[in-house]
């Protein structure tokens, strides 16, 4: 992605037990780009207990994007 640095802002537990975190990304070139990632933390298997990203999709700065309803 060539960031060079980039901030957490929020971080909830939803109703249904995955994990959003709302992110602002900082390119090499200074612009912001604002990113949700969706965990959620195995439960089962060789990699229990791990989290494990279920999507990543890009936002607006108001971190609204189509592809997610529940925002």
């Amino acid at each position: 992605m060539r960031n060079t640095g980039h901030d957490i802002v929020d971080v909830r537990v939803m109703a249904d037990g995955r994990t959003m975190a709302k992110v602002r990304v900082v390119d090499i070139v200074g612009r912001d780009s604002h990113w949700i990632f969706l965990m959620v933390r195995r439960t089962f298997g060789k990699y229990q207990g791990c989290w494990q990203s279920h999507r990543v999709v890009q936002t607006d700065e108001q971190y609204w994007t189509k592809h997610l309803d529940f925002i």
